[in-house]
């Protein structure tokens, strides 16, 4: 077994021991892993008694940055793993991880965001690009790399968990963003995609300020950023390098719990039909991501879509889901005059419960009508997974919450809560454009509608978007245990 180096960075050496003895505890060969811990202050009485437990652990205090004190640490260790205090191991990581490493090609550091209790799908997620904003770049967590069969290709590196051949992490220059010295160096960034450690909390991504360069340049233009004018590409925002969608292999007993789980529905009396919009905005195509994502939605079995399409992808939708109909003006919110091209995206957004209503008027036979997001679905799922629509489809209208913020990418309406819903909305619009003339943004009008009406809503607090479709399957603490 390779010797692996551990390094820890804490405000104290009792946060990074948990990391680190779990580490030791579950590692297939522990006589192989040494760890350093940099703390920012002395150890007590007690710490200094827990660290002496540890033969291969070394401490320094220092107010440092552990990416710059390395060399302090290292010993010829071959591989490094930079981790962080809430970091949890499963059993046999050690061997695990570098199996999945000497798969990978030459030179390739591994990395991503380890699941945490908040989160409901419980998988590896890609560190991606939220945001460039004035030279500087948010990062955050892409699409949940669930059923993945393999590591995925990535574009940023998350310093708080990279694993890979010690000569990379000697070569960087920390003071500079760490994913711009992995492309400089010729260094494949890898999303782990086995669920091999785990995080005991929400961990925040940090913000990069960006200097023009000529590395900076030749790295956006290859995936798809502009910094001058703060555009993100889709494949950036899902931390994924790549156009086509991951291999993924469902393991049998959650195939078998699934098939559990759909008897269970039979009885069930809710029907919803789940409703979107594919739309091509200005300057903003639809994109081939876009497009799998919404197959991949089409592709759950117990789900009913039904997508509207404006005239330029109206075809191109049809190929792939012939439950499809055409947009028109008089589905969505009434507003007299031309739409100007820069308040489109929001008039579609304003236009959900009317666009809901119109659905509803045509089609009157389904219990609940559900609005999403043409590339909702963010993650690989079972396409025989039974949905319980029960967590979402009550008798009041379902909406996440976000930070405070209602998330709009799922709504869910029964259908006769419909007509009142469009009714305010549509009342609380015009009100607006009588005043300022200019459409009023959508989460502003459903937090007013809200506020007026609180018995109409049921709220549910979520710690991302995107995440409510993941209450009706089987969510992270439920799911049969396997192993890949």
């Amino acid at each position: 077994m390779e010797r692996i180096l551990l390094l820890v960075q804490a405000a104290n050496c009792g946060e990074a021991l948990e990391a680190v003895e779990s580490a030791m505890e579950n590692a297939h060969a522990p006589q192989a892993l040494s760890a350093g811990i940099l703390a920012g202050q002395e150890p007590g009485e007690e710490e200094i008694r827990l660290l002496a437990r540890q033969a291969h652990l070394h401490y320094v205090v220092s107010d440092a940055n552990l990416w710059q004190s390395l060399e302090m640490f290292w010993q010829g260790e071959p591989l490094v793993l930079m981790g962080h205090p809430g970091l949890r191991f499963e059993r046999g990581w050690d061997r695990r991880i570098l199996k999945i490493l000497r798969k990978c090609p030459e030179r390739t550091v591994l990395t991503g965001c380890p699941p945490c209790p908040l989160d409901l799908v419980d998988a590896m997620i890609p560190v991606a690009a939220e945001e460039v904003r004035e030279g500087v770049l948010k990062l955050g967590r892409g699409s949940p790399l669930r059923y993945v069969c393999s590591p995925q290709k990535a574009a940023f590196l998350n310093p708080c968990f990279c694993f890979g051949p010690s000569a990379f992490f000697r070569s960087v220059d920390p003071s500079q963003p760490l994913f711009l010295e992995a492309w400089r160096g010729g260094w494949n960034l890898m999303t782990l995609h086995a669920r091999i450690l785990s995080m005991t909390g929400y961990l925040e991504m940090p913000r990069i300020r960006l200097e023009a360069g000529e590395e900076l340049e030749r790295f956006c233009e290859f995936c798809g950023m502009d910094v001058r004018r703060g555009e993100v590409s889709t494949m950036l925002r899902t931390g994924i390098l790549k156009q086509k969608e991951p291999e993924i292999h469902v393991p049998l007993p959650v195939k078998i719990q699934e098939g559990f789980r759909r008897l269970d529905n039979v009885l069930s009396p809710l029907a919803p039909l789940c409703v979107t919009t594919c739309m091509s905005l200005p300057n903003r195509p639809v994109t081939d991501l876009e497009m799998a994502r919404f197959r991949r939605l089409c592709g759950i079995r117990d789900m009913t879509v039904l997508c509207y399409a404006d005239r330029e992808n109206l075809r191109r939708v049809l190929l792939h889901h012939p439950n499809t109909r055409e947009f028109k003006r008089s589905y969505g919110l009434v507003r007299e005059g031309r739409i100007p091209p820069e308040e489109m995206e929001e008039y579609l957004r304003l236009s959900v419960p009317s666009l809901l209503l119109h659905t509803w008027e045509s089609s009157p036979e389904y219990s609940h009508y559900i609005a999403m997001d043409f590339d909702y679905l963010r993650y690989s799922v079972y396409d025989r997974t039974a949905l319980d629509w029960r967590t979402v489809c009550g008798g009041r209208i379902t909406l996440a919450m976000v930070d405070g913020k209602p998330d709009l990418g799922m709504v869910a309406v029964p259908g006769d809560c419909i007509r009142k819903l469009q009714r305010e909305f549509q009342a609380l619009v015009n009100d607006a454009l009588m005043r300022t003339y200019i459409l009023p943004a959508a989460d502003g009008i459903w937090l007013r509608v809200i506020r007026e009406h609180p018995d109409w809503f049921q709220l549910l607090d979520l710690p991302g978007p995107s995440e409510m479709l993941a209450l009706t399957m089987t969510v992270r603490g439920e799911e049969w245990k396997t192993r890949r």
